[in-house]
């Protein structure tokens, strides 16, 4: 059975590398309407940590929500990496994924597209 997955799309950014950084995701349902947004101001950290924290913040809101099928978008190469092989998530972030099933959950279908 095909199910509809909710998307998300994910942006971090810092002022500088480091510096302070933010982080947004919108959630949208099949017809593309906004469901939910979120930002969060993380402090002084780099850019990349800034992008995965959106990442990972995505996917603890989909857990939460009980998303069983998400399609996360990041404009992030590391991050999509980040998420395939969860071994090269900086050590300080292991915490906040070490309970989201990221392995073999990873795909791509374009670009920086990750379904999760």
């Amino acid at each position: 059975m095909f199910y509809f997955p909710s998307k998300v799309n994910t942006d971090g950014a810092a002022t500088r590398n480091p510096r302070n950084a933010s982080t947004g995701d919108i959630f949208r349902d099949k017809e593309g309407l906004c469901i939910g947004c979120v930002a969060q101001n993380l402090g002084n950290v780099n850019a990349y940590h800034g992008e995965l924290m959106a990442a990972i913040i995505a996917m603890e809101i989909a857990q939460s929500r009980n998303f069983n099928h998400l399609w996360l978008e990041t404009d992030s190469q590391l991050v999509y990496l980040a998420l395939k092989s969860s071994s090269s998530i900086p050590w300080k972030l292991t915490f906040r994924t070490d309970y989201l099933p990221l392995e073999n959950n990873v795909g791509r279908p374009s670009n920086n597209q990750s379904r999760y």
